[in-house]
């Protein structure tokens, strides 16, 4: 079991003996000490926006605590390196202090590389889920004190930590037209482009095309960080279209919704069983599908709706292809979206993804939405506008996921995969802070997925949806396990 109070007491610890060596410069120590803290801050308020488990807040923290640990003192020796240099130091330090050794191994792969990934230039998109939820979680939480400090030197104007660790960056006027190109292309820019302080200061500007979090966004926004810095830069046409560039940007972002792990386990069930989807939440739709024609997912053609449609927070869920049983030599889209939280801009996103989808393809479009929020009362089921005599009405079909909590008998009895899904989605929101009922809860649903007639891959694959929804500390897991 993870014990955070232990973890910070080392850190603590450390940071005063790393203080006790002379050949280590204090405002070193206290730059890193102060940006580690600040960054385990960040990292919690991050996880608090998602609302997570108190047991992924603690290894999230973890993270925080020992990301830049080798910076106190082997960074000293690669400051004249480029940032991924210490990364690997940082671990093999960790080793030898035996820092993760009453982790488990899937808690120790998720610390490690984590860490290992915190500072690339990219994320590690092959990496395993949890293993990139976290790593996102750790490369936000850097980023906006990395600002911070950056906006504080830009402030005061003076020799800073920036000149102390990187004295090959000269404080000029010049500014890399390869960066300034980058960000207009809304790209994160690369290390080996920097030549001087101006060039480290566009490189962190262009970092805001890596985040991951709403949270983020906000935090970045409320604290005007990236304004001060661009304002530190020479006011030349390119920096004046940089700032329209970002703000526009942290603008857009900051007013998506925040995202949550719902997510992911309800795409890839409703791309692989897309008939048991529509049967159980729109049969009368269901009845109306030729299924025998087969289905197609349109993912790709999803990512180029939403990307133009620069609307709202999230991206839609699925865009399937299917064929009505009357015949007609035509198909229809259906656009299926899961929403797990209030959105103000949730009508008017929906009626722009439905006419983008349209305008893409010049056929019928249906959509429909999952109300996945624990809000009783949020049920938009329409957008309206009207100027001048000119108005425009849309409405679209809308499941409120809460309402199944009054249909227990339905959920128990039901062989349909969604059923399942469903009685998941309910208990993770229900247990969220009760590691206990949250273990009781898994057990009961897997067990049950045995007594529903569901062939072996189907309770593979929703056993793989349940684990997703309802996480557990490993040692929890073991005992699920055993059962």
């Amino acid at each position: 079991m993870i014990n955070i109070t232990s973890y910070r007491k080392w850190f603590t610890n450390y940071v005063t003996d790393c203080r006790s060596k002379s050949q280590i410069p204090a405002i070193y120590v206290d730059w890193y000490e102060k940006h580690t803290l600040n960054v385990c801050a960040n990292i919690i308020n991050i996880c608090d926006s998602l609302s997570l488990t108190q047991y992924e807040k603690d290894l999230a923290e973890i993270i925080a605590l020992f990301h830049d640990l080798a910076s106190f003192e082997q960074m000293w020796e690669y400051r004249h390196k480029q940032i991924e240099s210490y990364s690997s130091a940082t671990l093999k330090y960790a080793d030898t202090e035996m820092l993760f050794s009453v982790c488990t191994d899937d808690e120790r792969e998720i610390l490690r590389k984590a860490i290992a990934s915190h500072n690339l230039n990219a994320l590690p998109i092959s990496e395993d889920k949890k293993v990139l939820f976290y790593t996102r979680l750790i490369r936000d939480a850097d980023k906006l004190d990395l600002w911070r400090q950056m906006a504080e030197h830009c402030k005061q104007k003076n020799e800073s930590i920036y000149q102390f660790i990187w004295p090959q960056l000269a404080d000029k006027s010049e500014m890399s037209d390869v960066i300034l190109k980058t960000i207009s292309e809304n790209s994160t820019a690369l290390f080996k482009h920097v030549n001087t302080l101006n060039d480290f200061k566009l490189l962190q500007i262009s970092w805001i095309f890596d985040l991951n979090f709403t949270d983020t966004f906000r935090k970045l926004k409320k604290n005007k960080y990236l304004e001060t810095i661009i304002s530190s830069l020479p006011q030349i046409k390119d920096v004046k279209i940089t700032y329209e560039t970002v703000m526009t940007y942290i603008d857009d972002n900051a007013a998506m919704p925040v995202r949550n792990d719902f997510d992911s386990p309800w795409k890839e069930i409703i791309e692989k069983y897309f008939e048991s989807f529509m049967q159980f939440f729109y049969p009368e739709i269901a009845n109306d599908i030729d299924w025998g024609q087969g289905y197609e997912s349109f993912d790709k053609e999803l990512m180029q709706i939403t990307r133009e449609a620069r609307v709202g927070g999230r991206l839609a869920d699925k865009l399937m292809k299917v064929r009505k049983k009357s015949g007609e030599d035509t198909w229809v889209l259906v656009h299926a979206e899961i929403q797990g939280q209030k959105e103000n801009a949730f009508s008017h996103r929906s009626f722009v993804y439905n006419y983008r989808a349209f305008e893409l393809y010049k056929k019928p479009v249906v959509s429909l939405a999952i109300l996945a929020d624990d809000n009783t009362n949020w049920r938009p089921t329409s957008y309206y506008r009207v100027i001048w005599g000119c108005k425009t009405e849309f409405h679209f079909n809308t499941v409120k996921l809460l309402d199944y909590k009054e249909q227990k008998d339905l959920l128990e009895m039901s062989s349909n995969p969604f059923a399942v899904a469903v009685q998941s989605h309910l208990k993770s929101i229900e247990t969220r802070k009760n590691n206990e009922e949250r273990l009781h809860r898994k057990i009961e649903l897997t067990k049950a997925l045995y007594t529903k007639g569901l062939t072996s891959q189907e309770i593979l694959d929703l056993y793989h949806f349940i684990d997703w929804l309802i996480a557990l500390p490993k040692d929890l897991e073991k005992i699920i396990i055993k059962k």
